[in-house]
């Protein structure tokens, strides 16, 4: 509990101080990022150290929109990197692999297959209605919105890494 609500302390510090941060500590920051996402030169899949967990960073993670109920179903049957097991990400986890010191995509540099779009995390809140909550790398805010059958966006799939983090 305390690591989660570490982590959101640590997005919610870096989101809020961008502006105002002078170059010298921006430079700082992003190399503590680099150190926390590690880009696998085999397979389209980025280790994240910070939440143990590995990213799908393959065109897919790119190019395809899909419903919610399609991007469920994508991740559960996703087979990528030899593993079966992806998932869509909480919320959170998608929100910590924002950034807000890149100028385009505002996604932490060590994923390669990015868009500046919104994606599907795997929060849904019953309100009268089912709310979804999303995430934008347009500008790294996470937001709600009514949940429609119809409505597509971009999906990035995640796995738990700790099997993978145990062998290294």
């Amino acid at each position: 509990m305390l690591n989660w609500m570490l982590s959101i302390a640590i997005i919610v510090g870096l989101t809020s101080c961008a502006e105002s941060l002078t170059p010298p500590q921006i430079k700082a920051r992003i190399k503590i990022e680099s150190k926390m996402y590690q880009r696998s030169n085999k397979r389209p899949v980025v280790l994240d150290r910070k939440k143990d967990l590995l990213w799908q960073d393959d065109s897919a993670a790119k190019d395809k929109q899909l419903s919610f109920s399609s991007a469920k179903g994508y991740c559960s049957s996703l087979n990528l990197a030899s593993y079966s097991d992806w998932r869509l990400p909480t919320i959170s986890e998608l929100v910590s692999i924002t950034t807000p010191y890149e100028k385009d995509v505002r996604i932490v540099p060590a994923f390669k297959n990015t868009k500046a779009s919104v994606y599907w995390s795997s929060k849904v809140i019953q309100k009268a209605e089912p709310y979804i909550l999303l995430v934008n790398f347009n500008n790294a805010k996470s937001y709600e919105e009514e949940l429609s059958t119809f409505t597509t966006y971009n999906v990035r799939c995640v796995r738990d890494a700790q099997d993978l983090l145990r062998k290294k």
